[in-house]
């Protein structure tokens, strides 16, 4: 049995932040927010729709 993936292939890029968000984001000044964060560490991983669909199937065995 054939099939025809289509979809992106792409990065992600996974960052971690050891804060917790709320303690940044003002309830009374939602209608200008405006926030940066530092990342502590950043990895790269592969991903995409049709790479995670295509993973998948070849898991399962098709």
């Amino acid at each position: 049995m054939s099939f025809v993936i289509t979809g992106s292939v792409a990065y992600d890029y996974l960052m971690f932040y050891p804060g917790l968000y709320r303690e940044q984001i003002l309830p009374d000044q939602l209608d200008k927010i405006s926030l940066s964060f530092l990342a502590e560490s950043m990895r790269k991983e592969r991903g995409g729709v049709a790479a995670n669909i295509a993973y998948t199937m070849k898991l399962l065995g098709a």
